[in-house]
């Protein structure tokens, strides 16, 4: 993991102000409200409020709700209050055509964007259109290969989790990899990651679809196989029954997921099925086991605590996510002013500390983050343990 020295005094500077709302802005804001005070600025935020993925969206809508309060508290980002207008996308990418239509109506300065990969990829034309910035919180790759402009991702990077996956099963002596994965965007990306590596000796792969209900053709096949290890990439509650029906065949090839497993709708709902299991996480999910050295640590820790006493209930790796696009946008903001083509622009040549770790985007890389930034965690009766492997290399 990336050790403080390394992040370098800018990032720790912009550390939990940013974050917590303490930023600020130099210019006129041209991107301001419509109807209100002339020092206001508009943050839009299109997330899963209904459907399938709305305990999710919820995770996104609080935290971007907390941040801004914070900021507001705190005399705004520069003087500039910041009103936030949220848009459901229904879980579904035809509605998020729709509500970005009426997300930009309002004039907003930047956009935190969706949480579901099929969404990012419905509206990334008519964002780079509209020459809004847009931080989003989906995993897909697609996203920002090839680069859109005006488009950068807050969550872990396929690429980086895949290496660290495959890192962690090769430092296990286990080279020989199992791959199921689903048939759409996020699942496909994934197994196009995968398949990248020199270090992923891929055996057998199957595809699932989004609306099966059994998956027990595909894991019996990958059992049958000579495999050391199966990695499956999907999202959402698939998981939850992948891993139940897993655990029905016996088998004692380690199961791993990405780090849409390190979420409550996979750690709860799987229970007994989960424990053992291994996957990709931020260290939001293990910040117990996280050196001091490490910059976010102090960062997530409090957002941690005014999260749990703002909601009852602990934050999670889409509230980390969520952190990482309002700290994102609120430094770009700084930066930049309230122009959103300056703002794009401050993201994309400015590093920013948040909770996964800092973002360091370019003019070739709207990730901003990389392995060095994933946790490799082990489900153990519902909560994340970071594994050696990972609390060796953050030492």
């Amino acid at each position: 993991m990336r050790k403080g020295t390394r992040l370098g005094a800018l990032s720790i500077a912009l550390g939990a102000s940013l974050v917590l709302g303490g930023c600020s802005a130099s210019t006129a804001p041209s991107g301001s409200s419509s109807g209100g005070d002339a020092s206001e600025v508009t943050i839009g935020v299109m997330t899963s409020l209904s459907g399938g993925y709305s305990v999710l969206g919820g995770f996104v809508k609080n935290t971007v709700a907390l941040l801004a309060e914070q900021a507001n508290a705190a005399g705004g980002i520069d003087g500039h209050k910041i009103h936030v207008e949220y848009v459901d996308d229904h879980t579904d990418p035809t509605q998020a055509v729709t509500a970005l239509r009426s997300l930009l109506a309002k004039k907003p300065v930047a956009i935190v964007g969706p949480i579901l990969s099929s969404s990012c990829g419905a509206i990334l034309d008519a964002v780079d259109q509209a020459k809004v910035p847009m931080v989003t919180t989906c995993a897909t790759d697609s996203q920002v290969e090839p680069i859109h402009k005006y488009t950068f991702m807050s969550s872990l990077p396929t690429p980086g989790m895949a290496e660290a996956l495959t890192d962690y099963f090769n430092s296990n002596g286990k080279a020989k990899i199992g791959v199921l994965y689903d048939s759409a965007d996020f699942g496909q990306s994934g197994f196009k990651a995968l398949k990248k590596l020199d270090t992923a000796n891929i055996v057998e792969s199957q595809a699932y679809q989004l609306s099966s209900t059994t998956f027990l053709p595909q894991l019996t096949s990958l059992t049958k196989s000579d495999i050391d290890a199966l990695i499956v990439w999907g999202a959402g509650p698939p998981l939850v029954t992948i891993a139940k029906e897993y655990a029905q065949l016996g088998s004692d090839v380690p199961i791993a997921f990405p780090g849409s497993g390190a979420t409550p709708l996979f750690l709860g709902p799987a229970g007994a099925a989960g424990n053992g299991a291994v996957m990709d996480s931020s260290i939001a999910n293990v910040i117990d086991q996280v050196p001091d050295t490490n910059p976010s640590k102090a960062v997530v820790q409090k957002l941690a605590k005014d999260y749990k006493a703002k909601y009852s209930e602990d934050m999670s790796q889409f509230t980390a996510d969520a952190c990482g696009a309002w700290s994102v946008i609120a430094n770009g903001i700084k930066l930049g002013g309230a122009d959103p083509v300056k703002i794009r622009d401050a993201i994309e040549s400015n590093p920013a500390l948040a909770c996964h770790g800092t973002y360091k985007y370019s003019a070739t890389d709207h990730r901003g983050l990389t392995a060095a930034d994933v946790w490799v965690a082990t489900d153990q009766d519902g909560k994340l343990t970071a594994t050696e492997y990972s609390i060796t290399k953050a030492k």
